[in-house]
């Protein structure tokens, strides 16, 4: 009897809730008063949440954008050594800690002799997210002894230029953001929200979202488009992209009385 991975359960699950969260909001659906509070203030964050009248016990939960340096910090080591041991298995042939091998057996139900690693692509930001990397090479086809640079195909040159492309576009847009507060020698003049201008910001209000939503299906193409744990993955980033992007595009139509009506939130001429 064919089992469901468990990594496949909590990407469904992480993507359901986004999208419930989504359509909740996006179609104006109305919860009863103290659930549609708490609602409102788990979905909303930074400059979104500055109008929301909140009772004093919801200020605990906040989390200040100083805590994302640990978040980051942690995705760095974790994924760096997970990047490593993946290295490390494709050019070295070596085979990946017992440790790790367990929870990747725990996490996709495969077997451990199913995990003579030949698939390597270690980015990642968080423990799960990198875990699920490696979960995919259960699904994808063993190449034996097949050198590593043999093993490369069309679908990761086409990858790789749209991982690369998607990061330059979030790389862009957020310099444009940062511009809108700093002089020309680079100094904070104000920490004030202004109307974002330029690039593909004449699009969409968000396109640093729409590019890490990007780079996510980037990350697929060079799964060859086949791995149903990644498209999970890929569903959840979507929804969570396009929730944080709606608040943030209604906020700017709400601050903003020249703000471009048709501008989108997340996707040109879609969302």
């Amino acid at each position: 009897m064919h089992t469901i991975a468990i990594v496949n359960i909590i990407w469904f699950l992480l993507a359901l809730c986004f999208i419930v969260a989504f359509c909740l909001y996006k179609f104006s659906l109305k919860l009863p008063n103290r659930l549609e509070d708490v609602f409102q203030d788990l979905i909303r964050y930074g400059k979104t949440k500055e109008h929301i009248k909140r009772p004093s016990w919801q200020l605990v939960f906040d989390v200040s954008k100083r805590c994302f340096s640990h978040f980051y910090a942690a995705s760095v080591m974790w994924n760096g050594l997970l990047l490593l041991f993946s290295i490390r298995s494709v050019v070295m042939r070596e085979t990946l800690p017992d440790w790790l091998i367990d929870a990747l057996r725990c996490l996709t139900g495969s077997p451990r002799d199913a995990w003579n690693v030949q698939y390597a692509f270690g980015l990642g930001y968080y423990v799960l997210l990198g875990l699920t990397v490696l979960c995919i090479n259960a699904s994808l086809p063993q190449s034996g002894a097949v050198p590593f640079f043999k093993q490369l195909t069309w679908y990761h040159v086409i990858g790789t230029l749209l991982f690369i492309w998607a990061s330059l576009l979030q790389h862009w847009s957020l310099s444009l953001l940062a511009k809108m507060r700093t002089d020309i020698s680079g100094k904070v003049e104000t920490l004030a929200h202004k109307m974002p201008r330029g690039g593909w910001f004449e699009l969409v209000s968000c396109p640093h979202y729409l590019a890490e939503l990007l780079i996510y299906v980037a990350m697929s193409v060079c799964c060859g488009c086949s791995s149903l744990t990644w498209w999970l993955v890929v569903l959840y980033v979507l929804y969570n992209q396009a929730l944080a992007a709606q608040l943030c595009h209604d906020y700017y139509r709400s601050k903003f009385e020249t703000y471009p009506r048709q501008r989108k939130a997340f996707i040109p001429f879609v969302l």
